[in-house]
């Protein structure tokens, strides 16, 4: 907590070096440095020990003198922290980020001289909410035609096809049982998940998308029963298993059996797979399923409207550099992960380094602008994350990655992503509360 006193006794010079972006000179002089320094050491002595005297009542010269690194570091935090209270208050700006100036240090401390610090601010761009409630959003939900109903039955014949042993070469879609090695270091602390990736005396690998292992379809698309085969999986930059990410892995693997899948072709079967009595009840139930999809559609259709919607009656925001550039970075990331799959993708990305950084700015900051105006709004509305809503994102990406909670919760914390995790979350309740409280 800032103190009053010391807070009132600041000098603060303020420039802005670029839209978003603020230099502020701050300075105290040595007699209120010494008055603070008299405060911080009584507080000391108060609870320190010094040989000779009994607790509190040590001269605070030989308190200054014997804890002078602490007490000068304790002074050095006080400064700052009320520094950064008083830029706020007297510029009336949010601070989202700070720094010193470009090769700048903290300033040497000395007792009984004057204190003087520069600061770099990166503020929040200061607009006006429009009307955000009573929007027009315009997403009629479509009416189920009895093709889609056709065209879902037949999906779920396939879902629910069986599968039969053949003596033929293996084709997309078919699942073949196997036992696979790989050149892949495995130690007794290997996790379980990653050593099933890479070594296996029993398995099975469907030739289809999503690939359980990168290269597979195309390496074992006819491949036949009671033969080995080779191949060098490439694992993308952004692979779930850390461990492999990024990394060449060669596999040896043999084909014990291959399965080919026969859909389902009597109806009465289907009925009974997918738990009805009658044909009429599967068809409401899969009518009941395509009204959903086409409500959920519509509603993200007036999600993106309320969204742009805003964002083009607030107009362009001034971004602060900081925080601009490092936004730019983590969509850089994005992009690389997201494109780069072998070493050949990874040379062309270089090439075309220049359009992927303009691209990478581009939804910068268009992210930071919606995050801005949607945490006015919440601000606004009292829109708040709580923890039990991180914890369920959490658990549904935990599954979906085929991790562990605990550890998908510890790689989000070290690399950053938990607070990117709770703006969406925050993003989306906002939008959500916009939507809610359209025009009817």
């Amino acid at each position: 907590m800032a103190d009053k006193n010391l807070k009132t006794v600041i000098e603060l010079n303020c420039t802005e070096i670029k839209p978003g972006l603020v230099k502020a000179e701050y300075k105290i002089n040595g007699k209120d440095v010494n008055a603070e320094t008299d405060r911080v050491a009584a507080e000391f002595s108060s609870y320190a020990a010094v040989p000779g005297f009994r607790s509190g009542k040590a001269p605070l010269n030989i308190v200054k003198s014997r804890f002078a690194p602490q007490i000068k570091e304790e002074l050095t935090r006080r400064f700052m922290t009320n520094a950064l209270d008083k830029f706020a208050e007297d510029q009336k700006s949010e601070i989202v980020a700070f720094n010193l100036p470009e090769g700048g240090k903290m300033p040497e401390f000395e007792f009984g001289q004057d204190f003087a610090m520069t600061l770099e601010f990166d503020v929040a761009p200061q607009f006006e909410l429009p009307q955000y409630k009573g929007l027009k959003l315009d997403a009629a939900a479509s009416v189920v035609t009895d093709k889609e109903i056709e065209e879902r039955i037949e999906s779920y014949k396939n879902m629910y096809a069986s599968y039969t042993e053949i003596d033929t070469a293996a084709q997309a879609g078919d699942m073949l049982k196997v036992s696979y090695q790989s050149d892949f270091p495995v130690t007794e602390e290997t996790p379980a998940a990653l050593k099933r990736q890479v070594v296996s005396d029993e398995n099975w690998l469907w030739l289809n998308e999503p690939e359980t292992i990168p290269g597979v379809i195309k390496a074992l698309t006819g491949a036949v029963k009671d033969k080995d085969y080779e191949f060098t999986a490439e694992y993308p930059a952004d692979y779930r298993e850390a461990a492999l990410a990024g990394k060449k892995v060669k596999y040896n693997v043999s084909v014990k059996a291959v399965q080919r899948r026969t859909p389902v072709t009597d109806m009465a079967e289907l009925c009974k797979k997918m738990q009805v009595e009658k044909e009429e009840d599967l068809r409401t139930r899969v009518k009941e399923a395509l009204a959903m999809d086409a409500e959920m559609k519509s509603l993200n259709v007036k999600r993106d409207q309320a969204v742009k919607a805003l964002e083009e009656k607030v107009g362009a925001l001034v971004i602060p550099p900081s925080l601009l550039a490092q936004e730019t970075q983590k969509e850089l990331r994005r992009l690389a992960n997201s494109a780069i799959k072998s070493e050949a993708d990874a040379e062309q990305f270089k090439k075309d380094i220049d359009a992927h950084k303009a691209e990478a700015e581009k939804a910068a900051r268009e992210r930071l602008s919606r995050i801005f105006i949607m945490q006015k709004i919440a601000k606004e509305e009292k829109i708040t994350v709580v923890d039990q809503e991180v914890e369920t994102q959490i658990k549904g990406l935990s599954r979906y990655y085929g991790c562990k909670s605990q550890d998908l919760r510890k790689m989000l914390h070290e690399n950053g992503g938990m607070e990117d995790m709770q703006m969406d979350i925050l993003i989306a309740k906002v939008t959500d509360f916009i939507v809610a409280n359209a025009a009817k």
